[in-house]
């Protein structure tokens, strides 16, 4: 994945806001409308002002003048009245479109293929999603820079458009450069060079920016390992205490910040440059236009209200200017920031999601077989798996066993198609899985992986993985897998866990484990696959599960992977690996007959610590 280039990322961003525009079509309308309310809402105090001082220094009646004060009162109060409503509707719009994007950033990830989720590549790229969207704001600044452009663009044309009015309203009666339209040229000109200073440098921070970005990308991803996952994180603070490792992360600590400081001055140094730039030429700007008006009103060229009028309006297009030049900066910006978004959202959901349906099923069910299957991950020349070959006929409880990293929990993500083989193929009575519909192959398995994860909502969703749930099922579920104790007294409604639900329950490992299979039990697939599924369990717990074990799987296909060789005994077919080959296949009486077998060996070496 390249990186991509300035301008890609400008299209990108682009393309985001179009994207923002159909998730929350307000959103804009509602920046948008806010910008040239803020715009409008100073040139009441610009323009009335002017007529109000005119009256009264022509001897105007008493009741136009008073008329006019009201006037501007009732209009101050309605601009700011209106600003204030269309800021909070701003917010509103705003906080919703962050969501909405949040959320189909999430539905994308959800929605990838798994091995692409593992993908170094993209694993990249979702931090600096991350890095640059939630710790930068690049959705909020994005807005908001969209909100400024809209507000100063209003406002340069509101004061170039009174400043017409008023040098077409009000009649010269003076000669020279200060009377004439030089010295309005002049601070045009001067405005309009400014501008183009502050601009260059603001495009020069464009340009430096997303790299030093990329580089508190990587710092801000240490920052939130060491707070979110240690500091902040209870169940790190276990092994924090016992083993006394305080100054071990706060020496971690110290070093990110200690990186971090150097960076956040060159951003202090890049942002500076322009907004120091455009503070000294505010101030040579509002010099000289408070000389030429004072000129030009000692001269007799201009009455007293147009003094206010003119002023007011330079200064509202000077102001105007530069900060449209800023905002456009931070558009860039933004626009550069929210590309990374466009990219994962280029990426396709599925590297092969296949289309067929399912073959019919055969007497007794689905066979699998495996045909020379070899595969190493993404990115890695080392085979994880080699030349393997293997068939498992329906309703067979196979149990396959090794040391670690001799590829048993690699095949069974094969044969659930979280990865493409990389040499061979996997049938499904004699039909390439990678040809058939995805969603229909992944529901003939239930699976409980050794990593499983719960979700912090009710027990119920959490065994049925589905919002709707049939309690009496669910219930059975839960008796099968022998979830006796707090579990079985649980109100299915009852959360897990407390990061989702103030009333959440902390449960423990074994029970976890229970409540994953009885989450496959629920699903009633035809195929069930349990890697390492007492891992958590209590010795006299594990036994009643493996006493239970065919009752569970009735007249289902069965995988089991397992370290502890004793709790294979149930299965009639052990299929053996090293270093990601089959090596071996048999019953356990069989297998401890081969003398030599690594299974033969495994077993003995386990079995010395149970005599």
């Amino acid at each position: 994945m390249s990186k991509p280039s300035e301008s890609s990322n400008r299209k990108g961003g682009l393309i985001s806001l179009r994207r923002m525009a159909r998730l929350r079509p307000a959103a804009p309308w509602a920046q948008a409308l806010y910008g040239l309310a803020e715009a409008g809402a100073p040139f009441v105090n610009v323009i009335f002002p002017a007529f109000l001082v005119n009256q009264l220094t022509s001897g105007a009646p008493a009741r136009v003048v008073w008329l006019t004060a009201l006037l501007t009162v009732l209009l101050n109060a309605l601009a700011f009245g209106v600003k204030a409503a269309l800021g909070r509707w701003r917010e509103y719009e705003t906080e919703a479109v962050v969501r909405a994007w949040r959320s189909m950033r999430g539905k994308k990830f959800l929605n990838m293929d798994f091995s692409a989720l593992e993908d170094g590549e993209v694993e990249n790229l979702r931090q600096n999603v991350y890095q640059n969207e939630d710790n930068f704001g690049a959705v909020y600044g994005l807005l908001e820079s969209l909100k400024e452009s809209v507000r100063n663009l209003a406002a340069v044309a509101g004061a170039l458009a009174t400043l017409v009015v008023m040098l077409a309203s009000t009649p010269s009666s003076g000669q020279g450069f200060i009377h004439g339209p030089g010295s309005m040229a002049l601070v045009m000109g001067f405005c309009l060079l400014s501008a183009a200073l502050v601009f260059m440098l603001q495009m020069r921070n464009g340009k430096l920016m997303p790299g030093l970005m990329e580089q508190l990308a990587r710092t801000n991803q240490r920052g939130g390992y060491l707070i979110g996952s240690l500091l902040d994180n209870y169940p790190s603070g276990k092994d924090i205490r016992i083993y006394g490792a305080a100054p071990l992360v706060n020496r971690q600590l110290k070093d990110m910040l200690k990186s971090f400081g150097p960076m956040m001055r060159k951003m202090f140094a890049l942002n500076l440059t322009p907004a120091a730039a455009g503070a000294i030429t505010s101030a040579i700007m509002g010099g000289l236009i408070f000389s030429i008006v004072g000129l030009k009103a000692l001269g007799g060229g201009l009455d007293p209200g147009s003094v206010v009028w003119f002023a007011g309006s330079v200064q509202q297009f000077s102001a105007g200017i530069s900060a449209l030049v800023f905002a456009l900066g931070d558009l860039n910006v933004g626009l550069s920031q929210t590309s990374f978004t466009e990219q994962l959202m280029a990426l396709p959901d599925t590297l092969d999601s296949g289309h067929a349906p399912l073959p019919e099923s055969r007497a007794g069910g689905y066979e699998l077989e495996i045909k020379n299957l070899s595969f190493r991950y993404p990115g890695s020349q080392e085979w994880v798996l080699r030349g393997v070959n293997l068939n498992v006929q329906a309703g067979e409880h196979l149990a396959v066993v090794g040391l670690n990293g001799s590829g048993k929990t690699t095949l069974i993500k094969l044969i659930c198609r979280l990865y493409k083989p990389t040499e061979g193929s996997i049938l499904l009575n004699g039909v390439d899985i990678q040809t058939l519909d995805r969603a229909a192959y992944l529901k003939l398995f239930s699976v409980v992986f050794q990593d499983f994860k719960l979700f912090s909502f009710g027990l119920g969703e959490n065994v049925a993985a589905n919002p709707d749930y049939d309690a009496d099922r669910v219930k059975r579920a839960l008796q099968r897998a022998d979830a006796s104790g707090r579990l079985e007294r649980m109100p299915l409604e009852q959360p897990l866990y407390r990061d989702y639900a103030e009333d959440g329950v902390e449960i423990s490992g074994g029970e976890a484990q229970k409540a994953a299979i009885a989450r496959a039990i629920y699903r009633d697939a035809p195929f069930v696959v349990l890697d390492e599924p007492t891992a958590a369990l209590d010795p006299l717990a594990e036994q009643e599960v493996y006493a239970r074990f065919g009752d569970m799987m009735q007249d289902k296909t069965a995988l089991f992977i397992s370290h502890r060789l004793s709790s294979c005994r149930f299965c009639r077919d052990i299929a053996v690996f090293d270093q990601g080959s089959l090596i071996q296949r048999g019953s356990h009486e069989a297998l401890l007959q081969e003398e030599g077998g690594r299974y033969a060996q495994m077993w003995n070496a386990q079995a010395q610590y149970y005599q």
